[in-house]
């Protein structure tokens, strides 16, 4: 199953955020990205089915509305709450 658009590269390692376990692992992304650059797409979306959606909907919306919306998802998410233990 896809993950929440998340990739697992580490990135976090050595601080109290931890990954969704269903994130995708690099290898994945990268070869669909390249599955999708050798079938000359304009775009690649190697992550959750929704992600297109969402890419086009911030392109349609106002800005405001957008960030309004991307603040709300990421409080209830909590991802304001990630603290570095380092």
């Amino acid at each position: 199953m896809p993950s929440q658009g998340a990739t697992a590269t580490g990135f976090f390692d050595g601080s109290s955020v931890t990954m969704d376990p269903g994130a995708d692992n690099p290898e994945t992304v990268a070869g669909r990205t390249l599955d999708d650059y050798s079938r000359r797409r304009g775009a690649s979306y190697p992550g959750r089915t929704a992600t297109p959606v969402i890419t086009w909907a911030a392109r349609l919306l106002p800005r405001t509305t957008v960030a309004r919306i991307a603040g709300s998802f990421s409080r209830r998410q909590q991802w304001h709450h990630a603290v570095d233990t380092a």
